[in-house]
Order: C-alpha cells, then structure tokens, then sequence
C-alpha cells in the first residue's frame, strides 16, 4: 500500500457479525484493520503480507536456478554440488507451498 500522509480520518460502526468477519478477514491475510479496510474500499486486491513474502522467497530460488543452470552449462555436467543445491530447493519450495 501506498505511504503518503493520510490525514482524513473516518469513524465507521459495524454489527458483531460483521465485526467478527472483519477481524477473520485480518487475521487471515496478516494485515491491518487499516490495511484491509482501504484496499476493501478502493476495489483494490488484498494482498496478504504472506503472500508477498512467498513471491520474494520464490524469487530468491529463481535466483539459485539460474545459477545453477549456469554452472550446468559451462561444466556441460552435473556434478554432485549441483544435484545437493536442487533438493535444497526441492525442499524450500516445498515448505513455502505446504507449510512442512
């Protein structure tokens, strides 16, 4: 979200139920109350912080990918560093996708 200075400020009331469903809302993408309200208001898509977090992870082993792919075609073979770095990434992408 963007972080220019914001100076009007607004009350706005709420039921139980959908308080209780805002709050499920929060805790869900890790945001704020703030947050969700505005990107819910300006048609905007919620993007949790955890999903932000992955992409970036993602990112980074893309990186080691590239690397890799580097090293495999200047050596024109795979020698057992190489082979050790893939399961390494096997197993991030697997914790980042299923949690384990």
């Amino acid at each position: 979200m963007c972080r220019k200075n914001k100076t009007i400020r607004k009350t706005i009331r709420f039921n139980e139920h959908e308080y209780a469903f805002i709050n499920k809302q929060i805790e869900e993408h890790h945001l704020s109350f703030a947050e969700l309200g505005r990107a819910a208001m300006l048609n905007q898509e919620i993007k949790s912080k955890l999903e932000l977090e992955m992409v970036f992870q993602i990112g980074k082993i893309g990186i080691n990918l590239n690397q890799l792919a580097h090293h495999v075609n200047t050596k024109k073979c795979i020698d057992m560093q190489v082979l050790h770095t893939l399961v390494q990434i096997e197993k991030s992408l697997t914790r980042l996708l299923y949690g384990g």
